[in-house]
């Protein structure tokens, strides 16, 4: 793709963080011996000690993401993407306070540390420090990603909240109230949440809350209604999500809305200042259905395509009439 054009530049969603890709050389050498091409030499390392951190950190970087290049949300290319000036360290094992000081002071892109399960509080209040920067406009470059964490300390999410870089991707499982709270706090551009696999109860409340204008959930909202029906809790935090998404929100795991609870969620939702899509709609009551089309922020099948059901307490509305305004998206 890069060697089509030399100066193209991509815009790619990538986990829920932004970034710019730019066509550029991979890296010429291999650090420490190892045997790899370009940018899979720096994703192949597992350890670093300072000294080697400090002779890596010297280098010009320019990694080219690949398929199975350890656990890089990018590695998703065939042929490689180069992204201008990225540090990817993505099967870094481990990390101890005074390496990731080094790692810190580099200052010509990107930083990955996708391989790393948990961080301490000292190491995470030395990557706060981390100083990225593009090269050239080309490259999204104070973004420090973390995508491969399964436990994260309430303690070093407060200290990660202090990076004042562009971009943060803390992609953990599960968060803690007073961790939200903390990353409230995070002022840059984007925030990727992107782990999250039971957010926690407060995270509906707290969203209005955050600095960062772009957080992103994802694909948190893509799984909703998958494994488990949806609650008024998930309501509650989608629309809350919703709201400050800036643009409509797609949810395809949901197939059906028919819990004691169906109008109480479609309540929630149809209240939300944002606007959703639920393409894979085919379970509905005509009272549910109801509450959730009455504002008009919602985008659903065809009706012949919804199966009008008895709502939950076992009553029909044979009388419900289908709107003309129907808000809908044909199914493709």
């Amino acid at each position: 793709m890069a060697a089509l054009f030399p100066r193209m530049t991509m815009a790619l969603v990538a986990s829920g963080v932004f970034l710019v890709l730019a066509g550029a050389g991979p890296v010429a050498a291999n650090p420490f011996g190892v045997e790899r091409q370009g940018g899979d030499a720096i994703a192949a390392i597992r350890s670093l000690t300072p000294e080697q951190a400090r002779e890596l950190v010297a280098k010009r970087s320019d990694a080219t993401v690949r398929i199975g290049t350890g656990n890089a949300p990018l590695a998703f290319a065939g042929n490689g993407i180069s992204l201008r000036g990225a540090l990817m360290l993505s099967s870094l094992a481990s990390l101890d306070a005074e390496t990731a000081a080094v790692l810190a002071s580099y200052d010509e892109g990107p930083l990955f540390l996708d391989g790393l399960s948990t961080l301490s509080p000292e190491v995470a209040r030395a990557l706060k420090n981390f100083k990225g920067g593009p090269r050239s406009f080309a490259s999204f470059g104070r973004c420090l990603s973390l995508a491969g964490l399964e436990t994260l300390s309430d303690r070093a999410v407060a200290a990660l909240a202090g990076f004042r870089g562009s971009a943060l991707g803390l992609f953990v499982p599960r968060l803690s109230e007073e961790s939200v709270r903390a990353l409230a706090t995070f002022s840059g551009d984007r925030l990727s949440l992107a782990g999250l696999v039971e957010p926690p109860a407060g995270l509906a409340e707290l969203l209005p809350e955050f600095t960062c204008q772009n957080v992103s959930l994802h694909p948190w909202e893509w799984n909703l209604g998958r494994s488990r029906p949806v609650t008024t809790a998930d309501a509650r935090l989608l629309a809350a999500y919703v709201s400050r998404l800036g643009k409509t929100c797609v949810v395809p795991g949901i197939t059906g809305l028919e819990t004691p609870e169906a109008v109480e969620i479609a309540t929630i939702l149809a209240a939300s200042r944002g606007s959703f899509s639920i393409p894979n709609l085919e379970r509905i009551s005509p009272r549910t259905l109801a509450a959730l089309i009455r504002t008009g922020n919602v985008e659903l099948p065809p009706i012949d395509v919804i199966d009008l059901i008895p709502d939950a307490e076992g009553g029909f509305t044979d009388d419900f009439v289908v709107p003309e305004d129907f808000p809908t998206r044909k199914r493709r």
